[in-house]
């Protein structure tokens, strides 16, 4: 007679969370750390984020990880004022909802790595509004070539007419640049998702605007290996990417306004209305959802 063996179903073996892979991470994180942000703060930071927005567990994990390696990289805290912005959206493919991560590199933190680089005395950024006093010039003869005076008017500034970012290096020499609001305008066509009602294009465009005169000026600024890094990475983020996206109702949602208010100007020179309402200079304007919590400031 033969005996019968009973087999013991085997518990399903728990697949790891997107905090379990960040987490085994760290060493990765180790790797390329700077001394402003620890691998353990890093990974800290970003299980927080995940808390806050379940949904950038979507987002492709190899994306996220390489990101959280560029914030490692620079030293600038994820999902954080004056760090870098982390931010999942939903758009269509073949009629299926897919996640990308759509990283926003803070203007406050490139002042940060470029006073960190040692070879910056000051560094500053604003921006130019009509009834500002404003002068910018090249003097050959002068001690510097470059003079910059920017005087904020006391009453209503207007609206903005461009930014500017200058620096002064351990040199004596004196670096600036200034963008003007047609060149804001197509920093911002090349930005993905960038006229979501959560994007920094819409919510803050003077801080985003800073940062398209900043990642100019960075151009200039001395090859320490701070600056590198840096540029290397705002490189990958000034990649154009094509999206297509998930049609909103009209109407139906702030996005969808903003988009009619869009199509009315895009045959328009670019400029900036009041309270940030963003207009594109003959560039195709498309919907989307981005689902960046309620509350959460990029």
């Amino acid at each position: 007679m033969t005996d019968q063996i009973e087999v013991q179903p085997q518990p399903a073996k728990k697949l790891p969370t997107v905090a379990d892979i960040i987490i085994a991470k760290k060493g990765s994180f180790a790797d390329v750390a700077t001394k402003y942000l620890t691998p353990e703060r890093l990974v800290k930071l970003a299980v927080v984020a995940l808390a806050k927005n379940p949904d950038l567990a979507k987002v492709p994990i190899a994306s996220l990880i390489a990101e959280l390696i560029n914030c490692s990289r620079l030293g600038l805290e994820p999902n954080v004022e004056g760090g870098r912005w982390l931010l999942p959206f939903k758009r269509r493919v073949d009629n299926k909802e897919v996640f990308e991560l759509v990283p926003v590199t803070d203007y406050r933190g490139l002042i940060d790595i470029a006073r960190r680089s040692g070879e910056v005395l000051a560094i500053h950024a604003d921006v130019v509004r009509q009834n500002d006093k404003w002068e910018f010039w090249i003097d050959a003869g002068g001690a510097t070539l470059v003079h910059l005076h920017h005087r904020r008017s006391d009453g209503e500034r207007g609206e903005i007419l461009g930014a500017y970012a200058i620096v002064k290096l351990k040199n004596g020499e004196v670096q600036a640049t200034f963008v003007t609001l047609q060149e804001i305008g197509a920093s911002r066509s090349r930005s993905r998702g960038a006229d979501s009602k959560f994007s920094p294009w819409v919510n803050d465009f003077e801080a985003m605007a800073k940062k398209t005169a900043i990642r100019r000026l960075y151009n200039l600024l001395p090859k320490t290996p701070d600056i590198s890094e840096a540029r290397e990475v705002l490189a990958e983020e000034d990649r154009t990417v094509e999206m297509e996206v998930e049609p909103v109702a009209a109407g139906g949602t702030a996005t969808a306004r903003v988009k009619e208010k869009l199509k009315a100007k895009v045959a328009t020179p670019f400029a900036a209305p009041p309270d940030a309402e963003l207009g594109l200079k003959s560039v195709p304007v498309e919907d989307y959802e981005d689902i960046t919590p309620e509350g959460e400031a990029p």
